[in-house]
């Protein structure tokens, strides 16, 4: 009995007993951004989802030409209202995973933040169609992101 309260004290002080905890947006915002309204003009909505459960205990870092701009968890997405234009969006787990987008205006994009098993856990992003990415984004929560949108600008040509 005594080691299995010291295995349930050492995995809860380790974080392995527990599920992640990103702070979430109200039921309001997330409802609001569930609507897939049209951008403003010259913008673009790009969407960072993670709609499964798989990597439960983890919380993966979302960024936007190396600005860290949000975290994510199990179920949950990121909205971003951006200027057209080239970005390079990043995804950190136990790797490093960056995506090239041109985003156009008027449009939405949907990025499925994909979480696999390496030595613990890795991460990719996927292009998602807009069928499937509206599906994920209806089964996830919006979480609180880091950055104003309003700092978030493409890439500048070279």
């Amino acid at each position: 009995m005594k080691l299995f309260v010291l295995v349930l004290l050492v995995a809860s002080a380790l974080g392995i007993g527990g599920c992640s905890n990103v702070p979430r947006q109200s039921a309001a915002k997330d409802l609001e951004a569930k609507v897939f309204s049209q951008p403003e003009k010259g913008m673009a909505r790009l969407y960072v989802v993670r709609n499964t459960t798989f990597g439960q205990f983890y919380d993966l870092a979302v960024s936007i030409n190396s600005l860290l701009v949000a975290t994510t968890s199990p179920r949950t997405y990121a909205k971003f209202d951006i200027p057209a234009g080239q970005y390079f969006i990043g995804s950190r787990a136990e790797n490093y995973y960056q995506y090239s987008i041109q985003i156009e205006e008027g449009k939405n994009y949907f990025l499925w933040q994909r979480v696999t098993i390496c030595r613990t856990v890795c991460t990719e992003l996927i292009e998602l169609s807009e069928e499937d990415g509206k599906n994920a984004v209806l089964e996830s929560s919006l979480v609180v992101n880091w950055v104003e949108d309003k700092f978030i600008n493409p890439v500048k040509a070279r």
